[in-house]
């Protein structure tokens, strides 16, 4: 039996028939599916944990390749983009991307195609992300060795091996976690595989208390030593964890602090999920929490100007401006009728002033009245909605900061008709699970095209509902 469930003394594959994991030993043979029955050929596994061979670039050669390939995102191929929502593959497409993992990998094994193998591994990592989230950890390790046993290049089998060893890790399994990694090549000029090799190896000298050991490997600041997107936040939480635990909080809160300023709240949100996933670690025990609660100010006033805030304030101004001007060009429009003398007309006659005021008075007051009644009611209803926004917005900002942390799935994103400065302002429906069931909300934000497509019918994302009133929440994208 296996000690851990990533140890290497073991393999763990899916069933090419069915899916169902499947254990044998490391060499391999025929094995049959406790679920479906069906007889699997196993070869031995390829990878005997030798040491990778070494480049022979020199290092500051290597980390300028590294360099021009980084502020890249990982973007899956193209045949994939239907699966993905957010950063990985939401709850109602699983079932579909596992079989199109199936697929592809019998598609690699009989081919060996380079784009096929693009394709298992990209299915691998983004499955492996969603079924990490769910803690359904022991798919994920027989995801991992799957990949790992067709995929054709060497970046992919050094990304995986990694991946491998950092769940060691999580396990408190530091000998398979090496043994993951010493298969992996550690002078990689591929950016994606030489991170995930040094957040693995950081890993491991972090369980190891080497912290100086992982500031080297990682670098003291977040732009140090490059890291590609997708590995920065994890990289930022180990780094930080380091400085902590020698001393240096301030500075562990800045690298934290700078790198949820640089990203987004879905890697915020995998920050936080990573220090979850490795208790055993006890990441960034106090800076974590000060840096979120410094950000979560910065961001409260972000979702304040989404709700719209900022727009409210300007209607609300242009609307007492407008009013005020409506009163100074009636007072001036009445100083004529002011300047008569009551009972005194224009030639000094007594009576005549009276009904000359009136004759001279009737016109600018129904003037004014005009003037009054244009302008007062169109900024009346500007007023109102003005106010409106800026009650949207203050509750905004009071939850992001106070409401409870929960994960939705959207529902729907529809158009409100409205724009403001040309951004559209969007209501996103949304459902959420409680402890007493699902429930559904709706909020209404300022959305430009490029977060229109994070909030994708069926994403997950990361929300803050009221502790009182379950309908209100706001979404978090910051």
């Amino acid at each position: 039996m296996a000690k851990t469930m990533f140890t290497t003394q073991v393999r763990v594959l899916f069933c090419e028939n069915c899916g169902g994991p499947l254990q044998t030993a490391v060499q391999g043979g025929a094995i049959e599916c406790n679920y479906c029955k069906a007889t699997n050929a196993v070869r031995p596994r390829l990878d005997r944990f030798e040491a990778a061979r070494v480049q022979s670039l020199s290092e500051p050669e290597r980390l300028g390749r590294l360099r021009m390939q980084d502020g890249v995102p990982m973007m899956p191929p193209p045949s994939l983009a239907s699966l993905v929502a957010g950063n990985g593959v939401p709850d109602y497409k699983l079932t579909e991307a596992f079989d199109v993992f199936q697929a592809t990998r019998r598609e690699v094994k009989a081919t060996h195609s380079p784009d096929a193998s693009e394709r298992v591994y990209y299915l691998a990592v983004l499955v492996g992300q969603t079924l990490a989230v769910k803690g359904d950890f022991e798919r994920v390790r027989a995801l991992f060795e799957t990949a790992l046993d067709v995929v054709v290049l060497q970046r992919h089998q050094n990304c995986l091996r990694a991946m491998l060893a950092r769940n060691a890790v999580r396990e408190g399994d530091q000998a398979s976690a090496e043994q993951w990694l010493s298969g992996c090549d550690p002078r990689s000029d591929d950016l994606r595989s030489d991170s995930d090799y040094r957040v693995a190896r950081a890993l491991i000298d972090t369980a190891r208390s080497d912290y100086q050991t992982v500031l080297a490997t990682l670098g003291r600041q977040n732009d140090e030593i490059p890291i590609a997107d997708g590995l920065d936040e994890v990289a930022a939480v180990v780094r930080a964890n380091a400085l902590e635990r020698l001393g240096d909080m301030n500075g562990a809160v800045a690298v934290l602090r700078a790198r949820m300023a640089k990203s987004n709240a879905f890697g915020r949100q995998a920050m936080e999920h990573f220090v979850r996933v490795y208790p055993s670690l006890h990441l960034c025990a106090g800076s974590l929490p000060q840096a979120m609660q410094a950000h979560s100010v910065v961001a409260a006033q972000s979702a304040s100007a989404r709700a719209g805030g900022s727009a409210g304030m300007i209607m609300i101004i242009a609307g007492v401006g407008s009013v005020l001007l409506t009163v100074v060009i009636g007072l001036v429009t009445m100083i004529p009728m002011a300047a008569i003398p009551l009972g005194m007309g224009a030639s000094g006659q007594p009576g005549e002033g009276m009904l000359a005021g009136l004759a001279i008075g009737g016109t600018e007051i129904f003037v004014c009245f005009i003037i009054g009644v244009t302008t007062i009611l169109p900024v009346g209803i500007v007023g109102v909605i003005g106010y409106k926004l800026i009650t949207r917005s203050r509750e905004a900002a009071w939850l992001r900061q106070h409401g409870i942390s929960a994960q939705g799935q959207v529902r729907a994103l529809s158009s409100t008709g409205t724009r403001i400065n040309r951004v559209p302002l969007m209501k996103v429906d949304v459902s959420y699970a409680t402890p007493q069931g699902q429930r559904e909300a709706s909020t209404q934000m300022l959305l430009p095209l490029h977060l229109q497509v994070q909030l994708v019918p069926g994403a997950t994302v990361p929300i803050r509902v009221h502790p009182q009133d379950p309908t209100k929440i706001v979404i978090e994208l910051e």
